[in-house]
């Protein structure tokens, strides 16, 4: 189950040991303390991956007014397919709708495995837009070793949500817990 849209920030997260470290790398990419163009955050059904997603970009487009793109992997991967099949396509000329987005959000990542070519095709994607000097953020029920043509660049970061309905917000907006 998806989470709605919501306004919510990052620093309306319940932190649990769980989420912590998710959490935290979140928080480092939206402050320019991380070290890394790709992120990947890795976790189980309803661990609350998109709700992270969703506060994330909430932060980058209010904090740093930064143009966001948060899309499904699977509108991406259809989108991506049928471009390849065109006389002509390169991911260069498949790649410029990205450029006017400081960030590339793809929620459910998943969908792409088994999908080899797919993988391969959204691999020279992503390196593009990486060297570009844009950021992508991926979230996935699969860790990022399922996905071996993908992720090659030194600029990456791999966080893992290890328990199911780790997300909740506060009830008391003052106050962050950090059980």
């Amino acid at each position: 189950m998806k989470t709605t849209i919501n306004t919510s920030s990052l620093k309306d997260i319940s932190i649990n040991k769980y989420n912590r470290e998710a959490v935290s790398v979140c928080e480092a990419f939206v402050e320019h303390k991380l070290n890394a163009n790709i992120l990947f955050i890795q976790g189980d059904s309803e661990s609350g991956k998109s709700t992270i997603l969703q506060c994330l970009t909430n932060d980058l487009q209010h904090d740093l007014d930064w143009n966001v793109r948060i899309a499904e992997t699977k509108e991406i991967a259809l989108i991506l397919d049928q471009a390849i099949r065109k006389p002509g396509y390169s991911h260069q000329v498949f790649s410029e709708q990205f450029m006017e987005h400081d960030v590339l959000i793809l929620d459910d990542f998943d969908y792409l495995v088994g999908m080899t070519d797919l993988q391969r095709e959204l691999a020279n994607v992503i390196k593009y837009v990486i060297s570009s000097g844009r950021n992508i953020v991926i979230a996935s029920r699969n860790p990022s070793y399922r996905f071996p043509h993908m992720f090659t660049s030194k600029g990456f970061k791999e966080v893992r949500i290890s328990q199911p309905d780790a997300i909740h917000y506060q009830d008391n907006e003052d106050e962050r817990k950090t059980a």
